[in-house]
């Protein structure tokens, strides 16, 4: 009561919210001598918190009174993948299978207790988180089991299909301006070689961060094209390790994809400078493949990833038909090898736009493997499923 005794002979009402199951009718419901009321509560079956409540009259209001349960999920009684396959290129690409598991009543829970197996490991291996790793090319299925008995599989389909992305060197604004507009009729995704002294510094010819987080939002990877621009052969180790960490961490700072793929600058890039790009980036691409002599290609997924190459799109020229068809052969060798190449850009002027549009209409022959450097080099696994 008002004075803080114990108050007897209220009659109280209980009820409970969506979804939160039920409590029984012959509860006790009016307080005994000491002011106490109780109830049983029975919960309902969904993970989650769950909602109970009294409420009684007094005084011509409501009082209600709010209990509150967290219900958790139980053991893992089922299992399914959303995908039926998955295809993979050999030399290690990776992806996660990420399974649903439910409870016995269909709540989603942990995968405790699971065990993954493959068909054929010299196909491709699984480990118990159920990171699948591309070793041969052929198909196997890998398969995930509860109790001992097989609940669900995928087909893993490995081949030699080659890598292409597309990058735009040193972040022009014609990128934005000629480029971009092109590109979203396709509904590719690319790169954009970020020096980022030129963003920090307001330079007019060059793309603002804005800029950049349009594309970086359309799904384009940011890459590290250095702060400075420099050529990497001609600096000191401490300027070196600079020009490498510090654009990185732009990047970083910016949550931009592709901040671990590095664009050395003028295309010099020795062994001291792969050696310092190491402590930073999961890869670079430094060289350019000959287009003569294409062999220079190197294999997807290469064992010496700071030895990736590139072919710049205006040396062919891609603005005539003869370039054109040098880039589609180099890329159908790309495919059929199993290598990867990176086709990049510098500026996009208003009067090659027809070309360039010609261009990716090539490159969209093989759309299959054109993916940006975020995609290629991720941070995580993909994840599938």
């Amino acid at each position: 009561d008002l004075l803080g005794s114990a108050y007897g002979g209220s009659a109280v009402t209980w009820s409970t919210g969506a979804g939160s199951g039920s409590i029984r009718s012959d509860v006790e419901t009016v307080s005994g001598s000491t002011g106490h009321v109780g109830a049983l509560w029975m919960l309902g079956t969904g993970a989650g918190t769950q909602r109970a409540f009294a409420s009684l009259q007094s005084r011509g209001d409501t009082v209600m009174v709010e209990f509150l349960a967290t219900a958790t999920a139980g053991s893992v009684v089922s299992a399914y993948l959303v995908a039926d396959s998955v295809l993979l290129s050999a030399n290690g690409e990776t992806v996660f299978l990420g399974p649903t598991f439910e409870d016995a009543y269909g709540n989603a829970t942990t995968g405790a207790g699971v065990v993954w197996s493959t068909g054929d490991a010299a196909v491709a291996t699984v480990a118990a988180d159920g990171l699948v790793t591309a070793v041969g090319a052929d198909s196997t299925y890998v398969t995930l089991s509860l109790l001992g008995q097989p609940v669900d599989s995928i087909l893993v389909i490995v081949r030699m299909r080659g890598a292409i992305t597309i990058t735009f060197d040193d972040g022009w604004l014609t990128t934005y301006d000629n480029a971009w507009p092109i590109f979203q009729d396709f509904g590719f995704q690319a790169n954009v070689a970020v020096y980022t002294g030129a963003v920090v510094g307001g330079f007019p010819a060059y793309m603002s961060q804005a800029q950049l987080d349009e594309l970086h939002a359309a799904g384009w990877s940011m890459l590290s094209h250095t702060v400075d621009h420099p050529s990497l052969t001609q600096i000191t180790g401490a300027e070196l390790d600079y020009q490498l960490r510090v654009s990185q961490q732009w990047l970083l700072d910016r949550g931009y994809n592709g901040s671990n793929i590095l664009i050395a600058p003028y295309h010099d890039f020795g062994p001291t400078e792969r050696l310092a790009a190491s402590a930073y980036y999961t890869a670079a691409r430094g060289y350019s493949a000959n287009t003569v002599v294409p062999d220079s290609l190197v294999q997807w997924r290469p064992s010496l990833p700071y030895e990736l190459t590139g072919l710049e799109a205006a040396t062919l020229p891609y603005t005539t038909l003869a370039g054109r068809n040098v880039l589609r052969a180099l890329l159908q060798r790309t495919k059929d090898e199993g290598a990867f190449i990176d086709v990049f850009f510098h500026q996009i002027v208003p009067a090659d736009s027809a070309a360039f549009r010609e261009t990716l209409l090539v490159i969209d022959e093989f759309r299959d493997r054109v993916l940006p450097y975020h995609e290629l080099y991720p941070l995580f696994a993909r994840p599938v499923g």
